[in-house]
């Protein structure tokens, strides 16, 4: 902060706005940086940085990891501990688990999500705690990390991380600092812009990220860039930010609260092997598919394959079951059918495995199997 006109002027030799020049400002900043811990400048930006590091290797350590798809993908927590942990799912919130949106900001799905939001929110937190101070810079994290989550919520996406939170950080410091210095001249402010530009182009080219949560915490931060920078210009500031950080300190404590009272539900503990099993009877059913013959109905090399794979997945439930048992009877038929050079029972055979695909297919439409219907070749 420069000593003369007291704005933001970044870690220059010179303040980009009176011309000041920031030898000693450099200096002392340097100092700073090396004492965060013990100064408190920044001690709430600290804070969550650890949080949010400690909780990822705890979850890892503890509840153990995912199979990687390859990539970058390593360190994976385990989904079904991570959804222990109050990870975002749309069905469970529509079920009234409200805090679902608050506690996933402290939870995160690999090594790489990890470090790229501690990363930013490190280097960016701490312009922005020091300029609003450590209670408003609270709030407005944990509403942006919120806001990201509902967003999300509204268009049916779930998941975790502190990227809608940090998105906040990078929406406030821009508009906080254009309301205070009439352009967007400052380094801080420039440096969030480009950090802003960068993380919309890594949303649209990489797969798997959540896009509206980035929007809804970086919408929410810049509305609290408002409101913040007219606190501060009425001088009422301080006791709001008090208020309102407490408050946003309550709702965590009692989002953790609800998550160590919760109960897994069993089909809650079954998603994951049923996900698994699913994938597998798809493979298993488009492998079959593949060996049908148009008006021949499907191989002898093809229905043994099929069967000897059905026979492999384990029971998930009633219907799934019944739908995986009709169609291995079906290839069963076929299997004799064709052992005895029966063309009636061969028809009835290819009969019943589209009858057993038309079964997964309803069992699998309230489970997210969105493929067409599989009976068709």
């Amino acid at each position: 902060m420069c000593p003369s006109c007291g704005k933001l002027a970044g870690i220059g030799e010179r303040c980009p706005y009176c011309g000041t020049s920031l030898g000693g400002v450099v200096n002392a900043v340097r100092t700073a940086a090396r004492s965060t811990a013990t100064r408190g400048g920044h001690r709430v930006t600290l804070g969550l940085v650890i949080a949010n590091v400690l909780v990822y290797f705890l979850v890892v350590m503890v509840g153990g990891q995912e199979l990687a798809e390859g990539g970058m993908e390593i360190l994976v927590p385990n989904q079904l501990t991570l959804t222990r942990l109050g990870l975002q799912d749309p069905a469970l919130v529509e079920a009234g688990e409200w805090w679902r949106l608050v506690m996933p900001i402290f939870l995160h799905l690999g090594i790489l999500h990890i470090v790229m939001n501690t990363l930013v929110l490190w280097v960016t937190g701490r312009w922005l705690e020091e300029d609003i101070g450590g209670w408003a810079f609270f709030f407005m994290y944990i509403a942006a990390g919120i806001a990201g989550f509902a967003l999300s919520q509204v268009v049916g996406l779930g998941g975790g991380g502190a990227s809608g939170a940090v998105a906040g950080i990078l929406g406030c410091t821009i508009v906080k600092r254009r309301l205070s210095d009439g352009n967007f001249r400052a380094p801080v402010t420039a440096q969030a812009i480009q950090l802003v530009v960068l993380n919309g182009i890594f949303g649209l080219m990489v797969s798997k990220v959540n896009n509206y949560a980035h929007l809804g915490g970086l919408l929410t931060g810049a509305a609290l860039g408002v409101v913040i920078w007219w606190a501060e210009s009425k001088r009422f500031g301080a006791r709001l930010w008090l208020g309102a950080g407490l408050a946003a300190g309550a709702v965590v404590v009692a989002s953790v609260v609800m998550m160590l009272r919760w109960e897994m539900p069993s089909d809650v503990a079954m998603k994951p092997q049923r996900e698994l099993r699913t994938k597998a009877a798809i493979t298993c059913f488009n492998d079959m598919q593949r060996g049908r013959t148009g008006a021949f109905g499907i191989g002898r090399a093809a229905a043994e394959r099929g069967l000897a794979c059905f026979r492999a997945i384990e029971p998930v439930d009633p219907e799934f079951d019944r739908a995986l048992g009709i169609i291995q009877s079906g290839l069963q038929q076929v299997l004799r059918a064709q052992r005895e050079a029966s063309m009636e029972d061969d028809r009835e055979g290819n009969r019943r495995i589209d009858e057993g695909a038309r079964a997964f297919l309803q069992w699998g439409r309230p489970h997210g199997l969105t493929t067409e219907d599989p009976s068709k070749p």
